[in-house]
C-alpha cells in the first residue's frame, strides 16, 4: 500500500483516538462538575440555618411616636409599610428608607383608632376600631412601567367591607373572605358569638345580589373561649378555650352553626392563645399558654364510627414562653410563631424549627411580624 495512504490512515487514527479520549475526558469532567454542583446546593441542608438582617428602616419622627398594629411587605420586598392606631397606611421604600405616601382607612376620623389589627393574608388585614366597627382592608400594588422602561408600583388601599358596631362589647373577632361571600364571627364579654355572613349570589345575566344573614351561638362551652379563627372560606370555624379545649363548626349552611368538635385537646388545661389555618385549609395550628405549638386535622377515629374529628398530628418546636401569635406562610407549610418574650420560631408543619430567634419586644412582639415568600 502507499505509504502516503498509510500516513494518512496512522494520522486519521491518531486524530480519531484523541478526540475520543477528549469525549470521554470532557464526559468524566461534566459529571465530576454535576456532582460538585449538586453537592453546593445539597450541602446547606445539613448546616444550621442562618438568618442576616439585610435593612434597618428608622421611621419619621411622627410615625415613630404612634402605636404600630401590623406591618407587611410588597412581594417584591422592595416596599414596606406599617399600620399606625390611628389608621393610617405608611409606606417606605427598603433601599432608601424615604417615606413613599400615606393611605388612611375609611374609618379612620374624629379621633377613631384601631385597637386591635390581624394580618388575613399577605394584603389583607381585618381591623377593629374604638368605635366597635369592623373593617376589612386590602392593600393593592400594581406594577407598571414608566416611559424609560422602569418599573414601578402603584399603591392603593381598597376597603372590602366594614360591619357596624355591635351593641356589646367586643373581645375578639375575626373576618374572612371566601368565594361565596364574607363571613365575621365576633366573640363578646358573655362569651356568646355572633356571627354575619354576607352572601353573593350571581344570576344568569351576571347581576349579583347580596344578603346579610346574622346570628348568635350562646352557651357553646363553660369555659372562656381565649382564640377564635376561620378558614379561607369563612365556612369552618375553630375556637380554643381558657381550659384547653377545641371546637369546630361547619357555617357552610347560611343561618345554620353545626358543631362538628369539640374536644379537650389538653389534658393539664392549658389555655390557647392561638390559632390560624395552614395553606390548603384543612390544618389547624394551635399555640398554647405553655410554649408549645401543635398542628391538629380532622380524621376518623376508632370511637367515631369513621367519623372525622380533630387530631394533633404534629407538635412543633417549643417556647419558653406562651404563644402569642401565628402566622402561617401563603406558599408552603411554614408556620411562624412570637411568644410573648418575643422569641421567633420558624417551623415547617412536618418537623421541628427551621429556625429560632429573638427580637425586641417592643419591636416585634407586640406589634407583628410579616412572613413574605418570594420566588426569585
Amino acid at each position: 500500500m502507499d505509504k502516503k495512504i498509510l500516513r494518512k490512515i496512522k494520522r486519521n487514527d491518531s486524530l480519531a483516538a484523541l478526540a475520543i479520549r477528549a469525549g470521554g475526558m470532557l464526559v468524566i469532567a461534566s459529571v465530576i462538575l454535576i456532582l460538585l454542583l449538586i453537592g453546593r446546593e445539597a450541602l446547606p441542608l445539613f448546616s444550621p440555618p442562618e438568618v442576616k438582617v439585610v435593612k434597618r428602616l428608622a421611621l419619621s419622627g411622627d410615625i415613630s411616636h404612634q402605636q404600630l398594629m401590623a406591618v407587611g411587605v410588597d412581594e417584591y420586598l422592595e416596599t414596606a409599610y406599617v399600620i399606625t392606631a390611628e389608621g393610617h397606611f405608611v409606606f417606605v421604600d427598603v433601599a432608601t428608607g424615604a417615606e413613599i405616601k400615606t393611605l388612611s382607612a375609611d374609618l379612620a376620623h374624629h379621633g377613631n383608632r384601631i385597637i386591635a389589627a390581624e394580618s388575613v393574608d399577605e394584603k389583607t388585614f381585618s381591623l377593629r376600631w374604638s368605635d366597635g366597627q369592623i373593617s376589612l382592608e386590602r392593600v393593592l400594588f400594581r406594577q407598571d412601567y414608566d416611559h424609560a422602561g422602569q418599573r414601578f408600583a402603584e399603591i392603593t388601599l381598597e376597603n372590602l367591607a366594614h360591619f357596624d358596631a355591635s351593641s356589646e362589647p367586643v373581645v375578639r373577632c375575626v373576618v374572612r373572605q371566601g368565594e361565596q361571600g364574607l363571613t365575621m364571627v365576633r366573640q363578646n364579654q358573655n362569651n356568646q358569638l355572633d356571627i354575619v355572613q354576607w352572601l353573593e349570589q350571581e344570576d344568569l345575566f351576571g347581576n349579583v345580589e347580596t344578603t346579610q344573614v346574622g346570628y348568635r351561638l350562646s352557651g357553646v362551652h363553660p369555659d372562656d373561649l381565649t382564640a377564635l379563627t376561620l378558614d379561607g372560606s369563612g365556612q369552618t370555624l375553630y375556637a380554643g378555650t381558657h381550659a384547653g379545649a377545641l371546637l369546630r363548626w361547619d357555617l357552610s349552611t347560611p343561618g345554620l352553626a353545626v358543631l362538628l368538635d369539640k374536644v379537650q385537646a389538653f389534658r393539664d388545661g392549658r389555655e390557647i392563645r392561638a390559632l390560624r389555618m395552614l395553606i390548603g385549609e384543612l390544618s389547624l395550628a394551635v399555640g398554647d399558654s405553655h410554649g408549645e405549638v401543635t398542628v391538629w386535622f380532622p380524621a376518623p377515629t376508632e370511637e367515631s364510627d369513621g367519623t372525622k374529628r380533630l387530631q394533633m398530628i404534629h407538635a412543633l418546636s417549643q417556647h419558653d414562653s406562651a404563644v402569642e401569635l401565628l402566622i402561617p406562610s401563603a406558599r408552603n407549610r411554614t408556620l411562624l410563631s412570637l411568644d410573648d418574650d418575643g422569641a421567633i420560631h420558624l417551623d415547617y408543619s412536618t418537623k421541628l424549627a427551621i429556625w429560632e430567634g429573638v427580637v425586641r419586644k417592643l419591636s416585634a412582639a407586640r406589634v407583628g411580624v410579616a412572613i413574605v415568600s418570594s420566588e426569585r
